[in-house]
């Protein structure tokens, strides 16, 4: 196994953890809103979008090949760190509602 197939390995587990975790917020999310947090739904849609971008990144790491490999693995991790970002905002936001 190739060190791209390892990180595309990696980068696929992420994405499926994040998916399992964005699911998770939804439910709080929804039960928060449902209780008068009607800001949240801002979060919401941001939190889909920036999943929605990792999982462009990912299928970009996926199709590049090796010789884009590097750099797309760049972009990529800038779009896992961001994505990563928001579910930890999202998290204190939602703490605080409680």
């Amino acid at each position: 196994m190739t060190r791209n197939e390892r990180y595309i390995r990696k980068l696929e587990a992420e994405l499926k953890e994040f998916s399992a975790e964005m699911d998770r917020l939804e439910v709080e999310i929804d039960q928060a809103m449902a209780n008068g947090g009607q800001e949240l739904d801002e979060f919401k849609r941001d939190l889909h979008d920036r999943y929605n971008r990792s999982k462009i990144e990912f299928e970009k790491m996926r199709a590049s090949g090796e010789a884009m490999a590097e750099q797309v693995a760049l972009s990529a991790e800038m779009a896992y760190r961001d994505f990563r970002s928001s579910l930890a905002d999202i998290r204190k936001r939602l703490s605080k509602a409680a």
